[in-house]
Order: C-alpha cells, then sequence, then structure tokens
C-alpha cells in the first residue's frame, strides 16, 4: 500500500491512501473535501486574502466530517516577508484551536522558519503530532525538531533534485519518521516518488511501502 500524506490533487486510485488538501484560499463552496481523509487549515501564503471569521465558520464544520484527518496546512513562510506580523498571529490563533479542540494532528508548512516554529512545539499539549511537509531542512534541524516534539517529515518532488537538501539529508533520517506526498506537482506521481525515496534509501519499494504504512499507523494513533 502506497500513502500519500498530502496531496493537492486527487488521483481516485483505489490502490491508494490519500490525505487531500483542502484549498482555504478558495471560496466555500469550491473548497469542499472530496476524499475519505482530508486536512484544512489557513495557508500562510493566503493570511491577507482570507478573512479569518470565515475560514473559522468552515473549519468548525469540516471538524465535525468523518474524514477530518488533520489541522493544515498551516505554518509561517519567511519569503513573504510582508505579512510576516499576520501570519504569526494567525498561526498561534490556528494552534489554540487546536488545544481546545483537541486536534492531535498538525500539517506545518514551514520555509525559512524552523527556528521560528522551534518554540511552539516545545509548547505543544502532549500528545500532538506534527508533520513537517516538503520538508528541506538539514540534519541539524531535523534533530532540533525531533527533540522538542512528535515531529514526522514528508518529501516528494525535491528527491529528484539531486542538489536538494532533501537529497542530501534524508538518509540520516529515522525510517519511522519518513512520509511521501505528491502536494501540488502534477509531474509526478507518487509512485514515482516511492521508487526514487526508495533508490536513495537504498531498500527495495516494498519494504519502503511497509515501512510508511506503518509509519501512518502510529501518525494515526
Amino acid at each position: 500500500m502506497m500513502i500519500d500524506i498530502h496531496t493537492h490533487t486527487l488521483s481516485h486510485d483505489p490502490e491508494l491512501v490519500e490525505v487531500q488538501v483542502v484549498d482555504s484560499s478558495l471560496p466555500a463552496g469550491l473548497s469542499f473535501p472530496s476524499s475519505k481523509r482530508f486536512c484544512y487549515g489557513l495557508h500562510p501564503w493566503y493570511v491577507d486574502e482570507v478573512e479569518y471569521g470565515d475560514f473559522l465558520d468552515r473549519l468548525k464544520s469540516f471538524i465535525q466530517m468523518p474524514g477530518f484527518f488533520a489541522l493544515g496546512e498551516i505554518g509561517l513562510d519567511r519569503s513573504k516577508k510582508e505579512s510576516w506580523d499576520k501570519q504569526l498571529e494567525v498561526f498561534e490563533k490556528q494552534l489554540e484551536f487546536a488545544n481546545r479542540f483537541r486536534i492531535k494532528r498538525i500539517v506545518l508548512h514551514s520555509v525559512k522558519a524552523y527556528s521560528d516554529i522551534l518554540p511552539y512545539l516545545k509548547s505543544a499539549p502532549k500528545g500532538t503530532k506534527f508533520l513537517f511537509h516538503d520538508f528541506n531542512g538539514n540534519e541539524q534541524t531535523y534533530k532540533q525538531l525531533i527533540g522538542v516534539a512528535d515531529c514526522y517529515f514528508s518529501f516528494g518532488h525535491r528527491l529528484f533534485n539531486s542538489e536538494s537538501t532533501a537529497v542530501k539529508s534524508i538518509n540520516s533520517f529515522s525510517l519511522d519518521r519518513i512520509f511521501l506526498e505528491t502536494d501540488d506537482q502534477p509531474d509526478k506521481t507518487i509512485r514515482d516518488i516511492y521508487q526514487q525515496a526508495a533508490q536513495l534509501l537504498n531498500m527495495k519499494l516494498t519494504e519502503l511501502e511497509t515501512q510508511l504504512t506503518r509509519n501512518f499507523e502510529g501518525f494515526c494513533i
């Protein structure tokens, strides 16, 4: 079994487990989940575009649905400097919401902001699991994050770039902390990404599938 832990475009392949990212930038009628498993959160790119009250109303509705899987993707992105203060405000509000409603799985977007997110991980309620999607940090960053919280790390299209930090560091990660994803990249299927990851990790494809299925079971607890 292959797991696409973070995708914006469902393949509807019955042999796959897919976790859909519902786009928070779209109007309510166009952002309805269509997957058995989905996540929803206000992305840091859209904090100036989306009215938080409207988003919150949808979020409260979505968490009542049986397919709600995680809050996300939420986070911080230093490449969007003009909205930094608003990003911090919205990020903190969403973490408070997760705490109040006992949401235990959170998907994180982080660009040049791992050190900024670190204090929030330290203060997270016990039992909270964090997934850093499209992770591109080095071994030192990985160790810092894993040292303070229950963190997982997902890889995707960057595994095909030999110069990426993801390629250079993936072998230093504990296998029980890894996931794979297609994200919003239409040119690579999850099977392509599994095959590339297996090659980089020097594993048989079936071994990687078994390991990531076990990881998924642990993340879902």
